[in-house]
């Protein structure tokens, strides 16, 4: 339970200017893979202070399960339900699969323009009429 505590309590509070497509989800994913980890290896030292007697074994396997919640505490629920949105959207054909290439293309096309990690749309006439227009499936 201190450890939980020791994580929440290492949020950093600064605003972080988004410069690449997929920068908060990469942080996200380091984050989670770093915290679980941790939590392996602090199972792990329990069990060799304990010089490996049961109380040392029974203690760090007590931990070993909550390296999950660890992992989805500390970004993994982002990067799933990022991950698992990205799958949905591609197979039922609303969005590419490379979805930043494809906004950049726009953007070169001067459909778009980017504002640090975002777009938006350069005309407001362009952005009215996607508002306006018929959702259609993408037949496969």
């Amino acid at each position: 339970m201190l450890f939980f505590l020791l994580i929440s309590g290492l949020k950093i509070s600064e605003i972080d200017t988004k410069k690449t497509p997929n920068q908060g989800i990469s942080k996200s994913a380091i984050n989670a893979v770093f915290s679980g980890i941790c939590g392996v290896l602090i199972s792990l030292l329990v069990v060799g202070l304990n010089g490996g007697k049961s109380a040392g074994w029974s203690i760090g396997l007590m931990f070993l399960p909550n390296v999950p919640l660890i992992f989805c505490l500390s970004g993994g629920k982002s990067l799933i339900q990022h991950f698992s949105l990205r799958l949905v959207l591609y197979f039922n054909g609303c969005i590419p699969w490379n979805y930043a290439r494809f906004l950049d293309y726009c953007t070169e096309r001067l459909f778009l323009q980017r504002v640090g990690g975002r777009y938006r749309f350069i005309h407001k006439l362009l952005q009215d009429h996607f508002a306006q227009m018929e959702f259609k499936r993408d037949s496969r």
